[in-house]
């Protein structure tokens, strides 16, 4: 199969170029050229030497016919079968909100445009879960719920899908999968955002407070400190729900279901990637930050989140962005994917300690750093 792939260097992506190529399909990979990393030279870093099944094809979703040359449009016209889109924006602030819709929004109208032009045989959008804003229960067929969104990144992702929707009739497939978490197997990730976010702020907190001198330990103890167990001791109060849940996804499950079910006609349809059974959200904290060295932390129910002082300000804004996440999620469907699957269907992994402990021990390993494709 020949496939149009964006996004081949963000977390998803990365991982589809990766089985895609193993499992023999031709790929044209539209590259946005990186500071001093040509496009070809980002590639590289994820497929290593280059490869004639491999094209890539430098451009920039945000700009008109995305920024590819005529050498590469007639290229690829008439010569792909499949457009995957995943690239995309996964900002959650605010104060983001404008360069979030340039490339969700805007960028995904240039993609449609571009497949159109090509005459792509049908369009894969990678899409989230989290379109479903509020919502309580949330099925693959479900899409306009009067939901409320909690960031413009939910609603974004959400204006992509009817532009989707709208432009390509019955010939596309939109997947939703939740939150990305590392290899099940290692704990390997490529970037941490998302659920790292809240977790890597913590972090370099610790990191921080362990080299300040003797007297700046001690104008801030009050708030925080270096205990003798070389543990952090933090004593606030977060709001989360001990009843909700988090939908971590393995990484590597998410990507070979994708790549499966490229292999099905596109029929309109939506499939979740999501966890059948979900592990608490206030477990995953509770065990993360214990793994992290970071104690004193109160995760209650309806407690009143911290006013941390303007020295802290990074974490208040850390916990605006991130308090929706943990004390609401809806409840996700998967009746499509098991379906259309059928005997090829697996579960996706439970998030247990031993699993959890592995995403935190990689994730200190390269001290929460984002490779850099």
């Amino acid at each position: 199969m020949k496939i149009l792939l964006t996004g081949a260097t963000g977390t998803l992506g990365s991982e589809l170029v990766k089985l895609l190529h193993k499992n023999n399909h031709k790929l044209y990979c539209l590259i946005r050229p990186k500071k001093n990393f040509e496009a070809q030279e980002r590639l590289s870093v994820i497929i290593g030497n280059k490869d004639n099944r491999v094209i890539v094809i430098s451009g920039d979703i945000t700009e008109l016919d995305s920024g590819i040359s005529n050498y590469d449009l007639q290229l690829i016209n008439n010569n792909v079968d499949i457009v995957i889109h995943a690239a995309a924006s996964i900002k959650f602030d605010q104060e983001f909100a404008d360069e979030i819709e340039k490339i969700n929004i805007y960028g995904t109208k240039n993609i449609i445009s571009l497949s159109k032009k090509i005459k792509a045989k049908s369009f894969h959008y990678i899409s989230t879960a989290y379109v479903a804003g509020d919502a309580t229960i949330f099925n693959e067929n479900d899409f306009e719920m009067n939901q409320i969104f909690r960031n413009p990144y939910e609603r974004t992702k959400k204006e992509a899908e009817a532009l989707v929707r709208k432009e390509f009739n019955k010939s596309f497939t939109i997947y939703r999968p939740s939150i990305l978490v590392g290899n099940f197997y290692n704990g390997q990730i490529s970037s941490f955002d998302g659920f790292y976010g809240f977790l890597k702020v913590f972090w370099r907190l610790k990191q921080k407070i362990e080299s300040l001198n003797s007297i700046q330990k001690k104008m801030i103890e009050n708030i925080c400190r270096i205990d003798e167990d070389d543990k952090l001791f933090f004593p606030i109060n977060i709001n989360c729900s001990s009843t909700s849940t988090l939908n971590l996804v393995p990484l590597d499950w998410v990507a070979n279901n994708i790549v499966n079910l490229i292999e099905y006609p596109a029929t309109g349809q939506v499939f979740h990637l999501v966890n059948d059974s979900p592990p608490k959200v206030k477990f995953v904290f509770e065990y993360a930050l214990k793994k992290l060295g970071i104690k004193g932390v109160n995760l209650g129910d309806n407690v009143k989140t911290t006013k941390l002082p303007k020295e802290f300000d990074i974490l208040n804004r850390i916990f605006n962005i991130y308090s929706p996440y943990i004390i609401h999620e809806s409840i996700f469907g998967a009746y499509n994917l098991k379906k259309v699957l059928n005997y090829k269907y697996r579960a996706s992994p439970a998030v247990e300690e031993e699993y959890l402990s592995r995403l935190i021990s990689y994730a200190i390993k390269v001290d929460f750093r984002d490779k850099s494709f």
